[in-house]
């Protein structure tokens, strides 16, 4: 018995498709634009690759992102090498894996395959379902045959933005996982399931190259905010270490005797350490002034030692 598609309300006169003819499925399956399912496995196979790769890219960049407002991050250059990484491996596999997906793509996801509003048109969608429902028994179906048919082309097609490579895996995952004809909510389900799966499998085919690009740019700017900082951290450093030098002279200087020739650091004056210890003044020592000649009381943590000469 020839069951065919009911016309859909409002959606135009296209010709019902009948699901078997004379016992055989439909000449479509014969046609040009239908492509081995391996084929589209295979496909899904390199675009789930490209999609993980891609979405390690994004984690990369909101990285370097944080790199660039806290350059002086103790994790900053292990982020730096992480995203250096993650570009290598695209220069040397994934540029290629996306080049080669999108111009595959365009077999698995041709233009002609969606309205003007970027949803799958009426003819592949009654393709499909009709493909579907002739190549799985029928079993026992309660209701109207072509009701059943015909609102389940109207429900596939209310599912804005499915993309034919979801439908077709949809079809293919009710094939091997049911074995009477599915309920039209099961076929939702299945849509709605690979549709999940897809979208990031798209995205990363479309966009993949322009996120690396964008990565290794910012890449660019946080290497040099980093540098910046770690001369910055260098200087800092150094004007430390002086710092700590001048401390050290200055405490060595404060270990003088009775008889060392010594100069104020602050007030440059020059004089002869001529007594240890000044009565109730800590770390005081008299020293007598080569200018003045007079004794002067000085805190021993100004005075620095001269070499005798």
């Amino acid at each position: 018995m020839t069951t065919n598609l009911p016309a859909i309300p409002k959606r135009g006169n296209l010709p019902a498709i009948s699901t078997t003819i004379n016992g055989r499925l439909p000449a479509v399956v014969t046609q040009p634009t239908r492509r081995p399912i391996r084929a589209l496995n295979k496909f899904a196979e390199r675009a789930e690759d490209l999609a993980l790769y891609e979405q390690r890219l994004h984690k990369a960049f909101r990285d370097i992102k944080l790199v660039t407002r806290y350059p002086h991050d103790d994790h900053a250059h292990g982020l730096l090498d992480g995203a250096a990484d993650l570009l290598a491996q695209y220069d040397s596999r994934f540029r290629e894996l996306a080049a080669e997906l999108k111009r595959d793509g365009e077999t698995f996801h041709p233009a002609d395959a969606y309205d003007e509003d970027g949803n799958l048109t009426e003819a592949r969608v009654r393709q499909h379902i009709g493909l579907l429902l002739a190549s799985i028994p029928a079993g026992a179906k309660a209701g109207n045959p072509e009701v059943y048919l015909g609102m389940m082309v109207e429900e596939v097609m209310a599912q804005e933005g499915t993309s034919l490579a979801a439908l077709e895996s949809a079809c293919s995952q009710i094939r091997l996982t049911l074995k009477f004809q599915p309920s039209i909510a099961e076929v939702i389900d299945a849509i709605v399931d690979q549709d999940n799966l897809w979208s990031p499998r798209w995205s990363a085919v479309d966009d993949c190259a322009d996120y690396a690009e964008e990565l290794r740019d910012e890449l660019k700017i946080a290497t040099e905010l980093v540098a910046a900082e770690k001369a910055k951290r260098e200087q800092q450093r150094l004007a430390y270490e002086e710092e700590k030098r001048i401390e050290t002279e200055r405490l060595h200087a404060a270990h003088v005797a009775v008889g060392d020739r010594v100069r104020h650091i602050t007030a440059g004056g020059v004089g002869t350490v001529v007594g240890d210890d000044v009565p109730g003044r800590a770390n005081y020592c008299s020293v007598r002034s080569d200018k003045s000649g007079r004794l002067i009381d000085v805190d021993r943590q100004y005075l620095e030692k001269l070499a005798l000469t």
